[in-house]
């Protein structure tokens, strides 16, 4: 089983919330995860909650909340950007869209790679295995959604994982970093720098 943890994420991860609302210009005074968007959750969101498979990986990114206060829904022109420099390492299907698995370079006590795993995207041109890009660069747009289950929105899911240096990119799944007992998955809400707010809007989500 997969190790879940609430470890701090590296420092050099943690201006991704900043680079997300520059990169998209949003008035953003808070993020809203609703508490089945967040790392751990048992349930869904969408579908009137059902159970998850698994607990959740990561954070699901979605809802803001305006300085106007009003909630705002992200959308499919939404820009993912890389939040450290690193190496494209995956590029794999998911139930929505694609997932990217960016490798940074940086090593535990433990010989483990840090990633980060940005999943439900439509990658960028020149975005593929190989590739190095520097912190910053726009890897892709949130994937449509539309018609994919009840309450579903457009939303970019994120993790954050300590990976074996010994596991090939070929092998890294989501299914490979859930259930194998060597990955680490960290809790990646400390990338949105203290703006997160866990809430409970009514469906249809209010203000949206």
């Amino acid at each position: 089983m997969t190790k879940h943890v609430s470890m701090e994420v590296p420092r050099s991860l943690r201006c991704f919330g900043s680079r997300l609302i520059a990169a998209n210009g949003l008035d953003i005074a808070e993020w809203v995860l609703l508490p089945g968007m967040c790392f751990g959750a048992k349930d869904a969101w969408w579908d009137d909650g059902k159970a998850r498979p698994h607990p959740h990986e990561g954070i699901d990114l979605a809802l803001y909340r305006n300085r106007g206060g009003r909630v705002v829904s992200l959308d499919g022109t939404t820009k993912v950007p890389l939040a450290a420099p690193g190496e494209v390492a995956v590029r794999r299907k998911d139930f929505l869209g694609e997932s990217l698995f960016v490798r940074h370079g940086l090593f535990d006590e433990e010989d483990r790679e840090l990633f980060s795993l940005y999943g439900h995207t439509r990658p960028g041109p020149g975005v593929f295995p190989g590739r190095f890009l520097e912190a910053g660069a726009i890897l892709a747009t949130f994937a449509d959604v539309s018609g994919r289950g009840k309450g579903l929105l457009p939303h970019l899911h994120l993790s954050v994982a300590w990976i074996p240096r010994s596991l090939p990119p070929g092998v890294l799944t989501w299914e490979r970093c859930t259930r194998g007992n060597d990955v680490v998955l960290l809790d990646p809400v400390g990338i949105l720098e203290g703006r997160d707010l866990v809430t409970s809007l009514r469906r249809p989500y209010d203000g949206v």
